[in-house]
């Protein structure tokens, strides 16, 4: 087999948690025991994002699951990004203003947003740790809104932690397993290896670097609308109509119409 890429690839990731949604439980229970998470059902995947918005990112995140009283959204952090906070209270407010709109607001769901970070955040040099956005002009009063934040800081100070906890840390930095790894690093491997094993997921990979190449070429504006033309293409060819199709991408009517005017998507009569 071709290059092995690691569960912190950013392509990996959510397509492992699609996967095996429960790893991304027991990475939550592991960390934070306190938090109940039932079963949880994927319901949003945006890693196609990654490459047109590497610099400057819309405010989707790598993917979005739930439960019956949970809402859970991750992602995978190995760049530097100084807009993630931002990012997080766009994504709830959409999140509140979709529930509103299917009639839901009185049963809002609690909001947990797992960050699994190859770089310090929010200032903090432990490897595990929790906040909620503030409010400034209110002495650090907690937003209402506002999500609670679990960040898992894989290259911090371990202190205090157990060694199940310092063995799943070790495997996101090295990607490889060792004669006493723990239950879940061997799932997490397991379903990572599988990812890695299926041709449809490296063919797709494989585009998506491909689009990388034209950006670069064709300058960005060019090379997003080159970008979202092509996994268009790949909805409606799965059966998808163009309204399905965007509504999965999350992409406006806006964004929608500059596509289809720019000439790069071809549409059936």
């Amino acid at each position: 087999m071709s290059e092995t890429f690691k569960l912190t690839h950013f392509f990996v990731f959510p397509s492992v948690i699609i996967f095996d949604p429960s790893i991304l439980k027991d990475i939550i229970a592991l960390f934070f025991p306190d938090i109940q998470i039932g079963t949880l059902t994927p319901e949003k995947t945006f890693q196609e994002y990654y490459i047109a918005f590497k610099e400057n990112k819309s405010s989707r995140l790598d993917v979005k699951l739930s439960d019956d009283k949970n809402i859970i959204i991750s992602e995978m952090l190995v760049y530097e990004d100084q807009t993630i906070e931002i990012r997080i209270q766009r994504y709830i407010a959409s999140e509140i203003v979709d529930e509103i709109k299917r009639g839901k607001k009185d049963q809002l769901a609690q909001t947990y947003v797992l960050l699994i970070t190859a770089l310090p955040f929010n200032g903090e040099s432990y490897a595990i740790s929790r906040y909620r956005l503030t409010d400034e002009y209110g002495e650090k009063k907690k937003l209402e809104s506002s999500p609670e934040i679990l960040v898992v800081f894989y290259n911090g100070v371990e202190e205090g932690l157990n060694e199940e906890q310092k063995d799943f840390l070790k495997y996101l930095r090295t990607g490889e397993l060792h004669e006493n790894s723990s239950l879940l690093v061997n799932k997490a491997h397991h379903a990572v290896m599988t990812i890695n094993e299926d041709k449809y997921w490296r063919e797709e990979l494989m585009t998506l670097e491909g689009i990388k190449e034209l950006i670069e070429k064709k300058g960005r504006k060019e090379g997003i609308n080159i970008e979202r033309t092509e996994l268009l293409k790949r909805q409606i060819s799965a059966g998808k109509s163009l309204e399905e199709a965007a509504e999965v991408l999350m992409l406006s009517k806006e964004e929608v119409d500059e596509i289809v005017g720019s000439g790069y998507l071809e549409l059936k009569s």
